[in-house]
């Protein structure tokens, strides 16, 4: 009975959600659309325009009821995962970006600023340091 009872307890929790699909990145980017101004949808438009997959994968597949504009910029919002493995395009560190919220005052930030990388010297000569902003460590290019 005991196991039984495990086994009922665990078919009901939630499974983690490891990540969300086009779908949900697309659901996102719709309802940002939906809050830009016309000049706004305008000019993120034009942008998407010249990107050079903007026929192959942006515009491709529009279903009806979505102006081509309003497909473009949800697609947009699928695309890296879309590009992932074509060699030119696939940079997976541009993906997301991984840095805590923090609130002001919180006292979690001097755990993270005790945590930051130390610097370090690249293959390019220059050294990268990490520095503090109001958003938190963010990272600067500085020439030796």
């Amino acid at each position: 009975m005991k196991k039984l009872a495990v086994l009922v307890v665990l078919a009901a929790l939630p499974a983690p959600a490891f990540a969300w699909n086009a779908k949900g990145h697309m659901v996102v980017a719709r309802l940002a659309w939906r809050q830009l101004s016309d000049d706004q949808k305008a000019k993120v438009s034009a942008v998407l325009k010249k990107h050079p997959h903007y026929a192959e994968y942006l515009a491709d597949r529009r279903p009806d009821g979505f102006a081509e504009d309003e497909w473009a910029f949800m697609r947009g919002a699928t695309w890296a995962d879309w590009v992932r493995g074509k060699r030119d395009y696939d940079h997976p560190t541009w993906h997301y970006v991984n840095y805590p919220i923090v609130p002001p005052g919180s006292s979690v930030k001097a755990l993270i600023m005790s945590r930051r990388p130390s610097r370090r010297t690249s293959s390019t000569s220059s050294r990268s340091a990490w520095t503090r902003s109001a958003r938190g460590p963010t990272r600067r290019r500085r020439s030796t």
